[in-house]
């Protein structure tokens, strides 16, 4: 250990990582980004000897020649910092293409060698990137697009919610209504409706969580940490049969 500088994760930081490495040799965990499909990393942290405090929850800003841009996922024009599209990169590390399969292989990289990633992200007026949730998991509410992970961090700020985990509800009228499972802290009284009214006065009308609100001993995940939101899917159906 006394040769370790500084890990660099690639999976989703558990928020305890911070506290781990407090009470141990390892110095703090930062995060970078990269895919199977692009051999190795896209963005790393900039060195901690510069002094850089990062902001948080960032994967770092992109490593030497490689480029990197946010994308509107309707238009699939370039958009500008701090506005949500799928994260595009295009480098020396990006793959040639999927072995015998030119389609997919066309469908991940355009004509121009971007390489469309399926993360949505946005990057700040710094060039620091993030990473907020897979393009195949969002929901459509009226042809609104709606971010599970940010209905989650919403949640997580309440202060009787210990996990949470967000998924679109099939409906024949909207197309999906966002829902949400819920972990309630030990002896808390939250209601339901106390969980929905509490995101109702923080996001967009069509965010709110009308497909309701379900309460779980636990939010099922993968072991990196990612929500596992078919088997929410599978919960929800099973409570709805007791």
């Amino acid at each position: 250990m006394c040769s370790l500088c500084r890990p660099v994760c690639y999976c989703r930081l558990r928020s305890d990582g911070d506290e781990l490495c407090a009470h141990s040799a390892v110095p703090s965990v930062v995060a970078g980004y990269g895919l199977t499909e692009t051999t190795s990393v896209l963005t790393l942290p900039p060195n901690h000897r510069y002094g850089v405090t990062l902001p948080p929850a960032t994967v770092g800003q992109p490593i030497p020649c490689t480029q990197m841009k946010v994308i509107d996922l309707t238009t699939g024009r370039p958009l500008p910092h701090l506005e949500r599209g799928e994260i595009c990169a295009r480098g020396p590390q990006i793959m040639k293409g999927y072995l015998k399969n030119d389609k997919a292989t066309r469908d991940m990289i355009d004509p121009e060698g971007w390489l469309h990633t399926g993360d949505i992200g946005y990057y700040d007026e710094d060039g620091y990137f993030f990473v907020i949730d897979r393009l195949k998991e969002l929901m459509k509410y009226n042809s609104h697009q709606v971010v599970p992970s940010e209905l989650e961090a919403v949640l997580l700020t309440h202060p009787d919610v210990v996990d949470a985990g967000v998924f679109g509800l099939p409906d024949p009228q909207a197309g999906e209504l966002p829902t949400a499972l819920v972990v309630r802290a030990p002896g808390a009284t939250t209601t339901e409706k106390d969980i929905q009214d509490y995101v109702k006065d923080k996001v967009a009308s069509f965010k709110r969580l009308r497909g309701g609100v379900f309460f779980v001993a636990s939010v099922p995940r993968t072991l990196t940490g990612k929500v596992i939101r078919r088997a929410m899917r599978s919960m929800l159906s099973a409570k709805s049969h007791l």
